[in-house]
C-alpha cells in the first residue's frame, strides 16, 4: 500500500494511561515547550546587543530569519520521520540538535558565525513543539487533551515571559553569549528524563514505533529544500535591497528571479508528490484560504512587532537592554490569558461559537497594531509601566484569542484530515513569522538610511553606518546629532509600524471571508458542544 497524502500524522491515544505515564512522559513534553518559547522571546530581547557586538546592526534580522527559515522547512518532517523511526530517536535528534546549536551560538565570533549556528539551531527547534505534541496525543486521552493544551499555553507563555525578561539582564551583566548557553542545561535535563523515564513508559503503552507502511522515499525532503531555498533566495533579496546594495543592482533582480524559478519548480513537485511538505489541495475552499491567509498576516504582524519593540525601546526611548526586555513581558504574558479566555468561552458557549471568536481575536489584534503605531517619541517618554502595556499588549492578546479558535474550528470539520490541517496551519503561521521579521526589519533599515541621509548631509558615510550598525554608538554623539539620529529611528520604526497595522489589518480582512456556519449546518457536521 503507498503513502499518500490522507495518511494520518496522529494516532488514537492509548488507553488509561495512568498517573506514573503522566509524571514520567510530560514534564519533558512540557519542557520542550517552554524551550521553544524561550528561545524565540530571548533572541528578541537581545537582538540590539548581537548588532553593537558585531557591529552589524543593518544585517542583524538574519539571526532571526536564520532559525525561523530552517525550522519553518523541516518543521512538517518530524511527525512523518516520527512515524518511520520512532518517537524516542525523533524526540533525541531534535533536542540534541538544539542544544547544539545553542552551544555554537554562544561560541559565535562574527555574525556570520551566530547566522550558521541559528540555522542549524533551528534544524533541532522546528521540531521541538511538534514532536512533543504527538506524544502527547499517542497517549493523552481526548477527555484530557483540554487540560493538556491549557497547560501547553501556560508554559508556552511562562518561556515566552522569562526569556523576555532575563535576555536583557543576562545581555547586560554577564554577554549575550550566556543567554544561548542558559539553554544547553535546561535542554540536557529534558533529554536525560525523557531518555531515562519516557522512553519505557511509552513503550509499556505500546507507543515507541507507530505501524506505517510510510518509507524513506515517501518523506518529502526534496520539497522542505526546496521551501528553504525558495524563503531564503527571497529573504536575501528583500534584505540586501536599499540595505546593503542599491535596489537597482543586478543581484537584486537575480535573487527575485532565482526565487520565482524556485518556486515554479516547488509547486510542481508538491502537486505530483503524494505527501507534500506543503499540500496545495488544502488551498482550495473560501473557508480554509481564509483562515490560512489570516494566520500567516496574523504571524507577520506579531513577530514584526515583537522583534521591533525592543529597538523601540533601547534607541528612541533610551532605555537599557534590561528594561527594554522587561517590557517585553507584558505582550508575552497577554497571549496565554488570551488563550485561557478563548477556553473558558468556548467551554461555556460551546465549540459552535469558534468562528465568531476567530473574527473578534482578529479584530483585537489589528486595532492592537494601531495601539503600537500611535506611540510617538515625545509622548511616550517618562510614561507609567501601565501606559506602556496598555499600548503594546492588545496584539498578543488578540493572538491568544486567534490562533486556539482558528485551530480548534479548523480541526473540529469532519471533511478535513484534522493532523494535515493542523500541520498546514502551523507551516502557515511559521511562514508568516519569517516574512514578517525579514520585511519589518528591512523597512526599518531601508527608511533610516535615508532619513539618515537628509537629516546628516554634512556627515560622512562613516557616521551614518556607525550608528545603523551599533545603536550604543548614538551615546558617543554629540547631544544635537544624537538627537537628530534618534529622530531618525522613530521615523523608521513609524514606517515598520505601519506595515505592522496593513499585516493586522489584511488579516482581519481575510477572516472575514471565511463563510459563518450556522448552529444546524454545524450540528449536521457532527460538531457537538463540549
Amino acid at each position: 500500500m503507498t503513502a499518500t497524502e490522507s495518511s494520518p500524522l496522529l494516532r488514537p491515544a492509548a488507553p488509561n494511561p495512568s498517573w506514573a505515564d503522566y509524571f514520567c512522559i510530560l514534564p519533558a513534553l512540557f519542557l520542550n515547550i517552554f524551550l521553544s518559547s524561550f528561545e524565540n522571546t530571548i533572541a528578541a530581547s537581545i537582538q540590539t546587543s548581537l548588532g553593537s557586538s558585531f557591529d552589524a546592526g543593518k544585517n542583524i534580522a538574519w539571526v532571526a530569519t536564520s532559525y525561523l527559515i530552517v525550522s519553518t522547512a523541516v518543521q512538517p518532517l518530524y511527525g512523518r520521520f516520527s512515524g518511520l523511526f520512532g518517537r524516542t530517536p525523533v524526540f533525541v535528534f531534535a533536542l540534541g540538535t538544539f542544544s547544539i546549536g545553542c552551544l555554537a551560538c554562544g561560541l559565535s565570533n562574527n555574525l556570520g558565525q551566530l547566522v550558521a549556528a541559528r540555522a542549524f539551531c533551528g534544524l533541532g527547534g522546528g521540531g521541538l513543539i511538534t514532536i512533543s505534541q504527538i506524544i502527547a496525543y499517542d497517549f493523552v486521552p481526548i477527555k484530557n487533551r483540554g487540560i493538556y493544551q491549557a497547560t501547553t499555553n501556560s508554559m508556552y507563555g511562562l518561556g515566552g515571559a522569562l526569556g523576555a525578561s532575563v535576555g536583557g539582564v543576562i545581555a547586560d551583566r554577564l554577554g549575550w553569549h550566556y543567554a544561548f548557553y542558559l539553554q544547553i542545561p535546561l535542554c540536557f535535563f529534558s533529554l536525560v528524563f525523557f531518555v531515562t523515564k519516557g522512553r519505557s513508559r511509552l513503550a509499556s503503552l505500546g507507543i515507541q514505533r507507530q505501524k506505517t507502511n510510510l518509507k524513506v522515499k515517501d518523506i518529502d525532503i526534496l520539497g522542505s529544500i526546496l521551501l528553504m531555498a525558495c524563503i531564503s533566495t527571497l529573504l536575501l533579496g528583500v534584505n540586501l535591497g536599499g540595505n546593503v546594495l542599491p535596489w537597482s543592482h543586478p543581484l537584486i533582480a537575480t535573487f527575485f528571479a532565482t526565487t520565482l524559478l524556485i518556486a515554479l519548480v516547488f509547486i510542481r513537485h508538491e502537486k505530483s508528490f503524494p505527501l507534500p511538505v506543503l499540500p496545495l489541495t488544502f488551498f482550495h475552499g473560501r473557508e480554509m484560504l481564509s483562515h490560512l491567509v489570516s494566520n500567516f498576516f496574523c504571524a507577520m504582524g506579531i513577530l514584526s512587532i515583537f522583534y521591533l519593540l525592543p529597538t523601540y525601546f533601547q534607541v528612541v526611548l533610551r532605555n537599557s537592554v534590561a528594561q527594554a526586555s522587561a517590557r517585553l513581558i507584558y505582550p508575552t504574558v497577554s497571549a496565554p490569558i488570551g488563550s485561557i479566555i478563548t477556553g473558558a468561552l468556548l467551554r461555556t458557549i460551546g465549540k459552535r461559537m469558534t468562528q465568531p471568536l476567530v473574527k473578534f481575536g482578529a479584530l483585537i489584534l489589528a486595532l492592537g497594531t494601531v495601539l503600537n503605531l500611535v506611540m510617538q517619541y515625545e509622548s511616550a517618554r517618562g510614561r507609567s509601566e501601565i501606559w506602556y502595556a496598555a499600548h503594546i499588549s492588545w496584539t498578543n492578546l488578540g493572538m491568544g484569542i486567534f490562533f486556539p479558535a482558528s485551530l480548534i474550528h479548523i480541526s473540529a470539520k469532519p471533511t478535513l484530515d484534522q493532523g494535515i490541517t493542523t500541520s498546514l496551519l502551523f507551516l502557515t503561521r511559521s511562514l508568516g513569522s519569517v516574512f514578517g521579521i525579514s520585511i519589518s526589519q528591512s523597512i526599518l533599515q531601508n527608511v533610516l538610511a535615508k532619513r539618515l541621509i537628509e537629516a546628516l548631509p554634512k556627515h560622512a558615510e562613516k557616521v551614518i553606518d556607525m550608528v545603523r550598525n551599533d545603536v550604543d554608538s548614538i551615546n558617543r554623539l554629540p547631544a544635537p546629532l544624537q538627537n537628530t539620529v534618534i529622530e531618525c529611528y522613530a521615523d523608521a520604526l513609524r514606517a515598520a509600524f505601519v506595515f505592522c497595522v496593513a499585516c493586522g489589518s489584511l488579516s482581519f480582512i481575510a477572516i472575514m471571508f471565511a463563510p459563518s456556519t450556522t448552529d444546524e449546518d454545524e450540528e449536521q457536521n457532527g460538531i457537538q458542544n463540549p
